[in-house]
C-alpha cells in the first residue's frame, strides 16, 4: 500500500511539473496574432489526471502478469491476447514485446515474432538480440 501511495505522489510531482512547464501550451487569437497564455490545471485536474495514470500501471501489470501467467502455460493465444491489453495501457517493457515474440515463434508465425524481438531488442532485452542474431538457425528448426 505504501508503494502505491509513493507512486502517486510521484506521479503527481511529475504531472504538476509538466503542467508547468508546458505553460504555453493553448494559444489565442489576439488581433489576428497569436499570442501564447498560460492555463494551469487545477489541483483536482492534477489528481484526476495522477490517478488515471496509476491505473494505467496497475492495468498494465496486471495484464503483463496475466500474460507471463499465459505464456508459461504455453497459452500461447492467450499470452498474446493478455499482452496486447497490457500495451493499450500506453506502458510497454521489452519483456512483454519478448513473451509475444516466443509466443509467436511457437504458433510458426515467424514474421510476427521477429517483428516482437526487434521491438525487444530497440527497448534492451539480450535475449531477443541473440534470438535475431541467430534467426535463421531458428528459421530452420522450426520447418
Amino acid at each position: 500500500m505504501t508503494k502505491h501511495i509513493i507512486t502517486l505522489c510521484l506521479l503527481l510531482c511529475l504531472i504538476k511539473t509538466n503542467a508547468q512547464s508546458n505553460m504555453y501550451d493553448n494559444y489565442h487569437a489576439v488581433n489576428s496574432t497569436q499570442v501564447r497564455t498560460y492555463q494551469g490545471m487545477s489541483d483536482e485536474d492534477l489528481k484526476l489526471k495522477a490517478y488515471s495514470e496509476y491505473l494505467k500501471e496497475q492495468n498494465f501489470q496486471k495484464y503483463f502478469s496475466l500474460a507471463d501467467e499465459a505464456y508459461k502455460r504455453n497459452d500461447y493465444y492467450s499470452c498474446i491476447s493478455y499482452s496486447q491489453n497490457a500495451l493499450e495501457t500506453g506502458y510497454e517493457s521489452p519483456y512483454i514485446y519478448y513473451l509475444r515474440g516466443q509466443s509467436y515463434l511457437n504458433l510458426k508465425e515467424t514474421s510476427l515474432a521477429k517483428k516482437n524481438f526487434r521491438k525487444a531488442k530497440r527497448l534492451g532485452d539480450l535475449n531477443s538480440k541473440q534470438i535475431l542474431n541467430n534467426w535463421r538457425s531458428i528459421k530452420k528448426l522450426q520447418l
